[in-house]
């Protein structure tokens, strides 16, 4: 079960990161910058969960 919420939450923050890519504002690059080191965590521990 949680696999599959970590999983989701990354397909959603991968969208908004998307969303974001567009803006050309620094702060928003910022903020785009913070999720992606989220989801790499994040994927690490998927990865960890399906051993």
């Amino acid at each position: 079960m949680l696999k599959y919420v970590l999983a989701d939450i990354i397909e959603h923050k991968q969208k908004i990161i998307r969303e974001m890519s567009r803006a050309n504002k620094e702060s928003v690059k910022t903020q785009a910058d913070s999720l992606r080191q989220e989801i790499q965590i994040m994927e690490v521990v998927l990865k960890w969960l399906f051993q």
